[in-house]
């Protein structure tokens, strides 16, 4: 029974496209099948160029962050330089200033003493 009506079917399949043949001319189907192969290979060209141009960009976001961190530690790293320098100058510069003070303390106290 169920071979039966697979069998017709097969046939109401096979009979529409004989129809379809007859009421289209061959040469139009070949046409608008190279067409729909062309539309698809073009398809295809442009998944594969997306998919490439996806991998670029990615890279490129990649390339961006890593920049990004080493201008970021760059920063940081001079600041704290400079940070520690202006410290030093400071620490010397009291230094000095201290000294001075002593200095002109024991001239002052010599000349009292005098």
């Amino acid at each position: 029974l169920l071979r039966g009506r697979i069998h017709d079917l097969n046939s109401i399949v096979d009979d529409l496209s004989s129809q379809i043949e007859h009421m289209v001319p061959r040469s139009e189907l070949d046409l608008e099948k190279r067409c729909v192969a062309k539309w698809k290979r073009r398809v295809d060209e442009r998944r594969i160029c997306a998919n490439r141009y996806y991998k670029d960009v990615c890279a490129l976001e990649d390339k961006l962050e890593s920049s990004h961190r080493r201008f970021r530690n760059l920063v940081c790293r001079t600041n704290k330089r400079v940070r520690a320098d202006r410290h030093r100058s400071k620490v010397a510069f009291t230094a000095r200033v201290k000294d001075k003070k002593i200095r002109q303390s024991l001239v002052r106290s010599r000349h009292s003493v005098s």
